[in-house]
């Protein structure tokens, strides 16, 4: 049973990276549209 739920847990897990790294993608992008590069440095 807990080999059941590791190999079901570890897609959601690098579904939640995944989505987390897009997320933060668009919002990178977002500042840098309303506040431009310097807010980066």
């Amino acid at each position: 049973m807990s080999k059941d739920l590791k190999r079901r847990s570890l897609p959601a897990a690098e579904e939640k990276m995944l989505k987390s790294s897009i997320i933060s993608v668009i919002d990178e992008f977002i500042y840098d549209r309303y506040y431009g590069a310097d807010f980066f440095v």
